[in-house]
């Protein structure tokens, strides 16, 4: 808890998957405490995500990780989720997939 997600976080996550090999199968939930200038860090680890119903189309069925942080993505209070699955990084933003160049 309080790891701030920067070039350091790697080294952070791995020592927490050593302590705990369980903490990779949920989510891990960031935010910024003192202002949206301030820097993410991590508030919780291993959660499931229950979004609410997103009202947009549905993609091709991609999995229930895929599909929960796409709606997840999409409440007014939430910056975006990025999920990492097996050597694949998706960032979602306002209930859609993001190209990651977009953002570079």
């Amino acid at each position: 808890m309080g790891a701030l997600l920067d070039d350091a976080f790697r080294n952070v996550y791995q020592t927490a998957l050593l302590a705990n090999p369980e903490f990779h199968d949920g989510a891990l939930l960031a935010g910024r405490t003192s202002g949206p200038a301030a820097s993410y860090s991590v508030t919780g680890w291993s959660y499931r995500l229950y979004p609410p119903p997103a009202g947009r189309p549905h993609s091709l069925n991609r999995g229930s990780a895929f599909h929960s942080c796409r709606a997840m993505s999409a409440l007014p209070e939430v910056d975006g989720l990025i999920l990492f699955a097996r050597s694949e990084r998706m960032i979602f933003m306002n209930g859609e997939l993001w190209d990651t160049d977009q953002l570079l």
